[in-house]
């Protein structure tokens, strides 16, 4: 009899060895979850300009407007997980409305190799054929990415606009606004300076 409460008694404290073992690990994957997941993905734009003189601005494009917007982002993944940013789109808007969607543009620099000054810079849209046709980029964790854009958006029918948004989908394809400038869009040619400094872009 007492061999038999010896026995139960071992296979109660096991149990309850065990219980408190997979309780501390469900415990420690959701402190280390929400460890990952603490932290936050900033963007970071700077206008800046194409083959260091077209500045960015509404340009005559055979006898019509075009806007063009050289675009350097930062983006600074201070979470302990892979982001994913899709899709990244400059988008004119007019009274918090999308009126129209710019074009991503392959953006190339050939370098000459002594002292790495840059001679020519080629331009040419993404066709349907390729597949990477926008502006898509994988996040590594706690890390800062820097790109290289460039968007056009010829006027054809484009109404005027009156804000410029940075537009892209997130790794549970959310569709995030990012507020970058306001800006009388009335397609009267004229350019901008570029930005000095970096600016962190927010949802208004």
């Amino acid at each position: 009899m007492q061999h038999l409460a010896f026995l139960l008694a071992g296979s109660a404290d096991t149990l309850i060895g065990g219980f408190i073992g997979f309780f501390s690990s469900f415990v420690i994957m959701l402190i280390t979850r929400w460890l990952d997941r603490k932290g936050k993905l900033r963007i970071y734009a700077k206008r800046t300009v194409v083959d260091n003189k077209k500045r960015w601005g509404f340009h005559e494009d055979g006898g019509q407007s075009l806007l063009v917007v050289p675009l350097k982002l930062e983006f600074q993944n201070t979470t302990g997980r892979s982001r994913v940013v899709r899709n990244v789109d400059v988008v004119p808007y007019r009274n918090g409305k999308e009126v129209a969607k710019t074009v991503q543009i392959e953006y190339t620099e050939k370098k000459r190799a002594a002292g790495e000054k840059v001679t020519e810079v080629t331009t040419s849209e993404y066709g349907e054929e390729d597949a990477h046709n926008s502006y898509s980029f994988t996040l590594p964790p706690n890390s800062i990415v820097n790109k290289k854009c460039l968007f056009c958006l010829k006027h054809e029918n484009v109404p005027d606009f009156d804000e410029l948004r940075l537009d892209y989908f997130d790794e549970r394809d959310r569709r995030i606004s990012l507020h970058i400038d306001e800006i009388a869009g009335d397609w009267k040619p004229r350019v901008f300076e570029p930005d000095l400094d970096w600016v962190l872009l927010k949802k208004r």
